[in-house]
């Protein structure tokens, strides 16, 4: 993520599920009055999203399992904690197995990118997806 970056930049899923995560150090290495900022603005805006209405707007893109989203991509400007990346994870995940595909983290990397500035809910989101990952088979 560093410095209000992505969440999942290039080789991403492989990093989560390695638990390599350069861009937690870099992370670390903000300005104080920076994390001040965002932990303000969280505060006073941060909004998490319900599963079910995450389920419905994947819907409405069309991010579903039963879809082809094998050469898809799906950008989450303010991942939060993850509802999200994990919802659209799985549906990746159970797309690829619907058509017979073996998924492999590599083959997921480019697929969803993610960024949030705040640290602790990226944290989270992290953490979630990385979960999520692991509990579908893939290291």
């Amino acid at each position: 993520m560093g410095n209000g970056g992505s969440l999942a930049a290039p080789g991403a899923a492989a990093a989560l599920a390695s638990g390599d995560d350069v861009s937690l150090r870099k992370e670390r290495s903000r300005e104080p009055v920076v994390d001040r900022a965002v932990q303000e603005l969280h505060a006073r805006c941060g909004v998490y999203t319900k599963p079910e209405i995450v389920d419905e707007i994947l819907d409405a893109v069309g991010w579903t399992s039963g879809a082809d989203l094998a050469e898809a991509r799906l950008f989450e400007s303010a991942a939060g904690n993850g509802a999200f990346l994990v919802a659209a994870a799985e549906r990746l995940i159970a797309s690829f197995r619907r058509k017979g595909l073996d998924p492999k983290a590599a083959q997921l990397v480019d697929r969803i990118s993610a960024f949030e500035i705040h640290p602790v809910a990226a944290g989270e989101a992290r953490t979630r997806v990385r979960k999520t990952l692991l509990k579908s088979g893939l290291h």
